[in-house]
């Protein structure tokens, strides 16, 4: 599969030009999920966590890298947090609503990084996917994954408890078969997630 078609160093300069829609695009693919569901996960509703996920990327504006002040991604959840905070700190918001606040945003950067690595990981299944057969897949997520609710949405888990040997009389493979297909998807998919931390998600 193709890389992303934009290297780390590019992107963070490009990233000061409003008019460079290609670079703000691929940000705003990786991020706005991230962002969203993290505003979901704070409690907000959907309409609210839509309108302070763009209030985020208007900050994003402003942006500075600085590698010597830590990571891009930790910098935007720094800014995710302080706009929540300025939400439930908003005189519009009814009382029931601003009552949420202390335990809403307790230690909020756990979640931030729940769920920005779950989406990471999302993202590099997703990438991955059209290089395996469809057997191939069914067998991987057999073995490997599991699909959970959480707050934000369903989100891809590790499982468990897995079974080779169940899933090759399942599919008629087997038990090596099944290994060098988990392991080769594995391979792949420990390869795209660190492009994409290294690339679009770090920033160091």
């Amino acid at each position: 599969m193709d890389s992303w078609p934009i290297t780390r160093a590019s992107i963070i300069r490009r990233l000061h030009d409003p008019h460079d829609h290609e670079a703000w695009q691929l940000v705003v693919e990786l991020y706005s999920p991230i962002v969203y569901h993290y505003c979901l996960s704070r409690g907000l509703q959907a309409a609210d966590a839509l309108d302070v996920s763009q209030e985020v990327f208007a900050k994003l504006r402003n942006f500075q890298f600085d590698p010597e002040r830590g990571k891009f991604r930790a910098w935007l959840g720094t800014v995710a947090r302080n706009q929540l905070n300025a939400f439930w700190r908003s005189a519009h918001q009814p009382r029931s609503v601003r009552d949420l606040e202390p335990s809403m945003v307790s230690q909020p950067d756990l979640d931030w990084e729940r769920i920005s690595q779950a989406h990471i990981l999302d993202q590099a299944l997703r990438r991955i996917r059209a290089q395996f057969s469809a057997e191939e897949w069914l067998v991987f997520e057999e073995v490997a994954l599991e699909q959970q609710q959480e707050p934000s949405g369903m989100r891809y888990a590790w499982r468990c408890e897995q079974s080779p040997g169940l899933a090759a009389a399942k599919f008629g493979k087997s038990v090596e078969w099944v290994y060098k297909t988990k392991s080769a998807i594995l391979k792949q998919l420990k390869n795209e997630v660190l492009f994409i931390a290294e690339e679009l998600a770090l920033w160091e």
